[in-house]
């Protein structure tokens, strides 16, 4: 990259998010031979939705951009939004936490060797909140199992084996197909998602 901007110098270098990683990466080199570092651009990625999974996705409080998140928080927040709010155990840790601050400053008036003793069971009562909590969302889970099929295959269509669209499927199948029909004009991208009927 450095001989080519020497001998064919530019003004901004466009490619994908891994080239733009590894050109950021050559900017103190550029610097040290005082050579012109060109201004790094994202290039637009494209994935093609059908209009319907875009709605559905809205019916449950997803955007397509939360896609792009860890796989298992997207499930996490479409439980914590579709799901019953009595999931969160937070409530119940902080007045756990309330009752042991109170019993260690007993502990501690009684024998400052049983502070330890508390300490080491509150561990224990905390493990224990934290698994029912665990339970609790995996009966959630249970619970809306069809919705989260559905968000996982958008996601597996979107990201075939964990890569954006682009980089495994062509969009050329999907235009010369007799029944595709580019949607009108404004309504044809919404943010860089080409929405299909």
């Amino acid at each position: 990259p450095l001989y080519q901007e020497i001998i064919l110098p530019n003004v901004a270098y466009m490619g994908g998010a891994g080239e733009i990683s590894y050109w950021l990466e050559l900017a103190p080199m550029f610097k040290d031979f005082k050579v012109p570092f060109p201004l790094p651009i994202v290039r637009t990625s494209y994935f093609v939705v059908a209009e319907k999974q875009l709605n559905w996705l809205e019916s449950i409080g997803v955007e397509f951009k939360d896609l792009f998140g860890n796989k298992d928080k997207i499930f996490q927040n479409l439980i914590r939004n579709i799901g019953s709010k009595e999931i969160s155990l937070e409530k119940e840790k902080l007045r756990l936490k309330e009752f042991y601050i109170d019993l260690v400053k007993k502990a501690k008036r009684i024998s400052p060797d049983l502070e330890k003793v508390v300490l080491g069971e509150e561990k224990r009562a905390l493990g224990s909140l934290i698994n029912v909590e665990k339970r609790f969302s995996n009966a959630e889970k249970k619970n809306h199992e069809e919705t989260i099929k559905k968000l996982e295959n958008i996601i597996s269509k979107s990201f075939p084996n964990g890569s954006p669209m682009e980089r495994v499927d062509s969009f050329i199948p999907i235009i010369i197909r007799e029944d595709f029909k580019f949607p009108e004009a404004p309504n044809l991208f919404k943010g860089e998602i080409l929405v299909v009927s």
